[in-house]
């Protein structure tokens, strides 16, 4: 039996759904591409430009990093009353430690810029420096450390922690 309310496809039928088709992929991208750009900024730091400009100097930081020949082991854990503690020792070139250094880090969390934190590292004797900070929640937490000794020296090191 031949159905009364179904009409044959026209190409004026195939032409209004595939306009319909492509307004709601067009709308669908659009709601995403506007709350991507409300969401994020697409910079990783405010100064990006003016750093790209300072490249130069930054290679000649990194030469200079590397004729020190300091070496330093960084660690982040966690303490028993819910804190972490931010852990470095420096060692020059011959393994000795290093003192009398100006250590301070910034922690940063991969995605939000509010939980970003400075803290200046304390000596604790034998080139180890410390200092107690507080997360707001564990997971991933970048640490970048800067050292300044005497004579302008600077080291500079960056690492990644999961934390549990």
């Amino acid at each position: 039996m031949k159905n009364p309310f179904r009409r044959p496809l026209t190409g004026q039928g195939v032409l209004a759904w595939l306009i319909g088709f492509f307004a709601v992929v067009f709308l669908v991208n659009g709601i995403f591409v506007y709350f991507a750009q409300k969401s994020w900024t697409g910079l990783d730091r405010d100064d990006a430009y003016r750093r790209g400009l300072d490249y130069n100097r930054t290679l000649a930081a990194a030469r200079s990093q590397r004729e020190l020949g300091w070496s330093v082991e960084l660690d982040l854990v966690a303490t028993p009353d819910g804190r972490y503690r931010l852990f470095t020792k420096f060692l020059d070139d011959a393994d000795a430690p290093l003192f009398g250094l100006a250590v301070e880090a910034l922690i940063r969390h991969p995605i939000r810029d509010a939980y970003d934190q400075s803290v200046t590292l304390r000596s604790a004797g034998e080139g180890r420096y410390v200092a107690d900070i507080v997360l707001p929640h564990p997971g991933q937490w970048d640490v970048e450390v800067e050292a300044r000794g005497a004579a302008d020296q600077r080291f500079r090191v960056r690492k990644r922690f999961y934390l549990k």
